[in-house]
């Protein structure tokens, strides 16, 4: 499901669920604010739950 993402949101789902990075060494790992990390978190968390239920 992840393959199915933007490529945006790909790395950031990687690194803090599969890796389990926090979310301050997920932002300097793509060298991104916090804030912007955040945003991305629960923007790519949104897609993958849309994904998943129509399936």
């Amino acid at each position: 499901m992840v393959r199915k993402l933007p490529p945006a949101f790909r790395p950031i789902i990687v690194l803090r669920h599969v890796d389990e990075l926090s979310i301050e060494e997920t932002a300097d790992a793509l060298r991104i604010s916090v804030a912007a990390a955040k945003r991305r978190v629960l923007r790519a968390r949104r897609r993958l739950r849309e994904s998943l239920s129509t399936c």
